[in-house]
């Protein structure tokens, strides 16, 4: 019994982390095609944007964590994006 409770919490574990870094993701895209559709004005505000980006850093070292990680590779797209 104890073991089928850890099967499913890792699993429920894993999902949590998928949707967190879906959300990421589509974040990510609607502010992109927002900034898409700005005027040269608007981009130029700097009211509209933050002088600052807070990025997710994937962990690093241990295996577990590093397949868990891989699921917040929106990190990568974002960096590729704001390049």
């Amino acid at each position: 019994m104890t073991f089928l409770i850890a099967v499913v919490t890792r699993s429920y574990e894993r999902w949590t982390l998928k949707q967190e870094a879906q959300g990421f993701r589509l974040r990510a895209h609607m502010i992109e095609e927002r900034e898409s559709i700005m005027s040269d004005s608007e981009l130029a505000n700097e009211k509209l944007f933050p002088k600052y980006i807070l990025l997710r850093k994937p962990v690093t070292g241990n295996m577990e964590l590093q397949e868990e990680a891989d699921n917040f590779s929106v990190v990568n797209e974002i960096n590729c994006n704001t390049a």
